[in-house]
């Protein structure tokens, strides 16, 4: 069944149907080790990932990835922990539409495929809101960690992870409990303390503006008046990264310019308060 254009389906399999184990030389660093041999698991870890497959329907999920052997890998690790990969999409539009036709349990989604990550995990769970979003990096970005949770996605794992460790976090993503490296943990607790004790969002021209907290670093610093080149030092990040942000700030303030942002800032109703200013 075709959803969308361009949209790669794979049928779901039958009881009685073997995965067939597909060898492709890998073409990304990561997943490479699932077509290497595995070393045996420990006991405990036998149990997790073999847990609620004798008592619950098999967990269903799509996978999105625009490398074909990133796809490949996932699916095996996958299918000898007992999921049904329902379908695979090389784009997001792909996933969500097929999320949305097929109602998997998961999808795994890789961060850079094209149409981006974030904007993949907000269409797909606006229109498949049941299903959940396991988002697959490459990088340890904290702010892309944060973006995506922000988005909507119930997981994130980098593609370094241990291919035994992957069925393990997306049943516990399945089951309503978040999957994330402990490494992001204490940014995570330090954004909902920091969100928790800030006040309300800064109104622009009647609209309630959302900014990212990098973003709102930046806009701080840009009230200040400090040039690119000082926020980037301050804040430890490059001038290209700074340049970044400050153009999704104005997007979103729908201003020409960090002069007029500035000034609307200055004339909205509400101070922009502890969003902007920690």
């Amino acid at each position: 069944m075709t959803v969308a254009a361009g949209v790669v389906t794979v049928r779901p399999r039958g009881a009685g149907d073997v995965p067939q184990r597909t060898h492709v030389p890998p073409d990304r660093p990561g997943w490479s080790e699932l077509f290497a041999p595995r070393s045996p698991r420990s006991s405990g870890e036998s149990a997790l990932v073999g847990a609620g497959s004798a008592l619950e329907p098999a967990a269903r999920v799509v996978i999105a990835d625009h490398h074909t052997t990133s796809r490949v890998g996932i699916r095996i690790a996958l299918e000898q922990a007992g999921f049904v990969v329902v379908a695979e999409a090389a784009s997001g539009e792909d996933a969500a539409a097929l999320s949305e036709a097929l109602r998997p349990h998961a999808c795994l989604m890789d961060a850079d495929i094209p149409g981006g990550g974030i904007a993949a995990v907000r269409k797909l769970t606006a229109r498949a809101p049941g299903t959940a979003v396991v988002i697959l990096s490459t990088t340890t970005n904290e702010d892309d960690f944060l973006a995506a949770v922000v988005a909507g996605a119930r997981g994130y794992l980098l593609k370094t992870t241990d291919p035994a460790r992957l069925p393990v976090a997306v049943r516990a993503v399945v089951a309503g409990e978040p999957a994330f490296p402990r490494a992001f943990g204490a940014r995570l607790l330090e954004e909902i303390c920091r969100r928790g004790n800030s006040a309300s969002l800064p109104y622009v021209r009647g609209r309630q503006i959302s900014l990212t907290p990098r973003e709102s670093e930046v806009v701080q610093l840009m009230r200040e008046g400090l040039p690119t080149r000082e926020i980037a030092a301050q804040l430890g990040i490059s001038v290209v990264t700074v340049r970044r942000h400050v153009s999704a700030a104005l997007r979103k303030f729908d201003a020409p310019d960090r002069q007029a942002a500035m000034r609307l800032l200055q004339r909205s109703r509400t101070t922009v308060g502890r969003m902007i200013n920690r």
